[in-house]
């Protein structure tokens, strides 16, 4: 039997080409595999991403609550004489038990804890004369301010898991 030179490549290109139709089972389990790593990372890194920015959140409301505090202070005109406590969650300004605006200009965001304490009798170093704690409703960090009547200061950052906000 003879054959052709054209028939015998004709035939081989058919056979290349049955070969490489489509994805071998390992290929494509590689590739799914690759994916799913890639997406697990992904899904790491954006979660961390968050948790960052509502601690920036929370700490850029610790900076304002306490500018709030020095200022009402400096303006004793608007500022209580007689010892202060708030607590404010979600969107507003710190009020107090009646009602009064503790912290003018002071708004707190939604999904933040502000917490203030102020005592003007404190005049030693046995008592604390400020005390401010923020934290986010979704963030891990707690960021407490404390003000001895002596002007020691002590800022303290924590993780803690989130609050309740409700």
């Amino acid at each position: 039997m003879k054959l052709s030179l054209k028939h015998a490549t004709s035939e081989a290109a058919h056979q290349n080409s049955h070969n490489s139709r489509g994805f071998s089972l390992i290929e494509l389990l590689v590739a799914v595999a690759i994916i799913s790593i890639l997406a697990g990372l992904a899904t790491k890194a954006y979660g961390t991403y968050k948790q960052n920015a509502y601690n920036r959140i929370a700490d850029t409301v610790f900076t304002q609550t306490r500018s709030a505090l020095e200022a009402g202070k400096i303006d004793s005109e608007s500022f209580p004489a007689t010892a202060m406590s708030s607590i404010t969650v979600g969107a507003g300004e710190p009020a107090g038990v009646h009602g009064e605006i503790l912290l003018p200009g002071l708004i707190v965001p939604n999904d933040t804890r502000v917490a203030v304490a102020h005592n003007p009798l404190c005049t030693d170093s046995s008592c604390i004369e400020d005390t401010i704690r923020v934290d986010h409703c979704k963030g891990s960090q707690s960021i407490t301010y404390s003000k001895q009547g002596t002007g020691g200061i002590q800022i303290l950052l924590r993780n803690v898991a989130p609050i309740a906000c409700s």
